[in-house]
């Protein structure tokens, strides 16, 4: 498989049963959000299509296990203005790298560079990161297997978007809205290497003071 399929097939073969889908996915890697602290590297990585749809998310490690902890969520429904992205993505801090497939969705390398010009311009840190699904895949998956990998309870859009995803009668995956997942998968390939701490709070606060609110992120 090609596509974000993979990813969700290969996460609900290996954590549930298929007739069980999502639901046990609360016991495990579901954790009550708590204030990120600052010192642990942040990234977020975004996901648009063609028609200016998007979703994005975006994770902290702690750096004494590597546990990757989504901790929040940005998705739109129907086509939005470049602008009102980068306003969403940028009030969780300007400072955050955020990752960017530039030939995501069947785009022209050119045109998708011209997309990060524009973020760019808009005060939104994107960098280019090339999403390759089957990496994605493993390495979320590798993060599932050992405990890796958890997510704030506090994302619905994402949880939703895994429950989404499904077998029909034939036994294929039913894609309905991948763009979290799709982003997910970049994140956790791409994202973890280009993750930093926001090194001007970190000096002015100290190494022990101060953490990341819950809710924004920053």
């Amino acid at each position: 498989p090609n596509r974000v399929d993979a990813l969700v097939w290969s996460l609900q073969e290996l954590l549930l049963d298929t007739e069980v889908m999502a639901d046990e996915l609360t016991e495990t890697y579901l954790v009550d959000p708590f204030p990120i602290p600052k010192h642990w590297p942040v990234v977020a990585a975004m996901d648009i299509d063609v028609r200016n749809v998007a979703g994005v998310v975006w994770g902290a490690i702690n750096p004494e296990d590597d546990v990757l902890y989504m901790f929040a969520e940005y998705l739109t429904e129907r086509p939005t203005p470049i602008g009102v992205h980068a306003e969403a993505i940028g009030s969780r801090g300007s400072w955050i790298p955020v990752a960017f497939d530039p030939e995501g969705h069947d785009r022209s390398h050119e045109e998708g560079l011209h997309l990060i010009e524009r973020f760019n311009t808009l005060h939104v840190e994107a960098i280019e990161a090339k999403l390759d699904l089957s990496v994605g895949v493993h390495d979320l998956l590798s993060r599932v297997e050992t405990g890796r990998l958890k997510i704030f309870k506090t994302l619905p859009l994402w949880l939703a978007g895994f429950r989404r995803m499904r077998k029909n009668a034939g036994g294929e995956v039913v894609e309905e809205n991948d763009h979290l997942m799709r982003a997910s998968a970049l994140l956790a390939s791409q994202g973890v290497y280009i993750a930093t701490p926001d090194f001007a709070r970190y000096e002015d606060e100290g190494p022990n003071q101060g953490t990341r609110s819950e809710v924004t992120g920053y």
